[in-house]
């Protein structure tokens, strides 16, 4: 499952390195038809289901159960930034050595590809 899956592009991910059926729910009207669009539009449009509600109303109604759920929540740069400094000084505390330059490559790092 994909939660707040906007236009789909992270569903679209596993479905082209599995045959997983993937249900996607997004509350966003317009990003659902997108999402719809993109799905139907895809060499695995079989697998991707689309689910325009919230995530609350869909798992209060629905019985299926999921073994992955992936999620691309909003990014902002704020919370970014405090992370950052979080960061760093936890990086001092552990290790006396104030880290020069480049945090954000230590805390945001590439996904594992565990779809293929």
């Amino acid at each position: 499952m994909d939660t707040g899956a906007g236009t789909g592009l992270l569903s679209l991910m596993p479905a082209q390195n599995s045959k997983a059926k993937i249900t996607a729910v997004e509350l966003d009207g317009e990003a659902s038809k997108q999402a719809e669009s993109n799905f139907s539009q895809s060499l695995w449009a079989d697998q991707l289901h689309l689910v325009n509600s919230s995530i609350q109303t869909f798992s209060a109604t629905s019985a299926q159960r999921f073994d992955c759920i992936i999620s691309n929540p909003p990014f902002f740069q704020q919370a970014f930034n405090s992370l950052v400094r979080k960061s760093r000084r936890a990086v001092i505390s552990h290790t006396g050595i104030e880290p020069v330059g480049g945090m954000e490559r230590v805390i945001i790092t590439e996904p594992v590809n565990r779809f293929r």
